[in-house]
């Protein structure tokens, strides 16, 4: 009774694992062609991305370039900006020490329009 017992159970067990590998081996999965299909789109999306990335490369350069010359440029400004400021104060600082009459002289030099219009 034992071993029939125990010849049920490995003979149960070898038909479970038979009907298994049979299933898995007629079960039809992707084939290969298919994916060589899906390796070959998606090689063509890769390259056409490629050239795409280099409009975009060629893009970003032209844009850095003028990026850095507008920084330059700016500078430059910013540089006149302050030179003008650093005069106007040289100026304002050296009319500040006049005494009177130096005073009256320096206004004396000044011209303007309001004598040569008249209503």
């Amino acid at each position: 009774m034992r071993h029939s017992r125990l010849f049920i159970l490995l003979f149960g067990t070898v038909m479970m694992i038979s009907i298994l590998f049979w299933l898995s081996w007629t079960k039809e999965g992707p084939s290969l062609s298919n994916y060589l299909e899906t390796i070959e789109l998606l090689e063509k999306q890769n390259d056409s991305l490629k050239t795409v990335n280099k409009g975009f490369e060629g893009r970003l350069n032209l844009l850095q370039n003028n990026r850095d010359s507008l920084k330059v440029a700016l500078e430059q400004k910013d540089s006149d900006i302050k030179r003008l400021i650093n005069r106007k104060h040289d100026k304002v600082l050296s009319i500040s020490k006049y005494d009177n009459d130096e005073l009256l002289e320096f206004f004396a030099r000044v011209k303007t329009d309001s004598l040569h219009h008249s209503k």
